[in-house]
């Protein structure tokens, strides 16, 4: 009840995400540029069903994995390279919880933890979580969210105490105001536009490549050595791997 789905919708400004989910039925929401709004549900396989938006509420984890959301939104649109993901919060259960983020764990990922200033700094639950996610080398900004609920001298001690409590496992952890019911979500827009494209590319894709191309230069030099006959061709293709894999 922090307002994820709200901030979102704040956005989209079309109010496409409900936000009156149980956290029991929560399932990790993508959403993305397209032409027309659709939504998509996916099973483990991939495999997926379309549906009309207005069935959104009953989709739940039990039968799907996740749910993708397609608008036709002019800032989705300016950022087709950034996929927007509602979790099922932290009060939706550790396994239905776990279920979703391990997903995106191991992605080129930017969590942005929403927190209800009503509470005054972070939930014991969400600290736990921080210091989990900080295992996993990802980066983490916070949202302060509902501002528009207390006086702003009272607002500033509580960005002060949540930085105090973020800093001791992140170094820089940006901590931002907003209030979804008025509108102010300029924090979220500074927070996307500082998202580090290149170097989440490279931390989904570069060791894999990495393993790959030194897999496969170990193949061709076993091929190599075990014949006679065309070692130089093999050698041909070695280099061109081994420069490949510098680029």
């Amino acid at each position: 009840n922090a307002g994820k789905s709200s901030i979102l919708n704040a956005f989209l400004s079309k109010g496409l995400l409900p936000t009156d989910i149980r956290p029991e039925t929560a399932i990790a929401t993508e959403i993305v540029f397209g032409k027309s709004n659709e939504l998509k549900a996916f099973k483990i396989n991939n495999d997926y069903t379309t549906f009309p938006l207005s069935k959104i509420r009953s989709i739940g984890s039990d039968d799907y994995l996740y749910i993708q959301i397609f608008d036709n939104n002019d800032f989705l649109q300016k950022n087709k390279d950034i996929v927007f993901v509602d979790m099922p919060g932290l009060d939706s259960g550790l396994e239905m919880h776990n279920k979703a983020i391990l997903q995106y764990i191991k992605k080129g990922v930017v969590f942005v933890m929403i927190i209800d200033v009503e509470d005054g700094g972070i939930r014991k639950s969400t600290l736990n979580f921080i210091k989990e996610i900080k295992q996993y080398n990802l980066n983490i900004s916070i949202l302060i969210n509902k501002i528009d609920k207390k006086p702003m001298n009272e607002i500033n001690k509580i960005k002060e105490a949540v930085e105090k409590q973020v800093s001791q496992h992140f170094d820089n952890a940006f901590v931002g105001l907003v209030s979804a019911n008025t509108g102010n979500i300029e924090d979220f827009f500074e927070i996307v536009t500082k998202i580090d494209k290149i170097g989440n590319f490279k931390q989904e894709f570069e060791d894999r490549f990495l393993a790959i191309t030194d897999s496969m230069i170990k193949e061709l030099n076993i091929r190599m050595n075990s014949i006679n006959v065309g070692s130089s061709e093999l050698e041909k293709i070695i280099l061109k791997l081994k420069k490949s894999k510098k680029e």
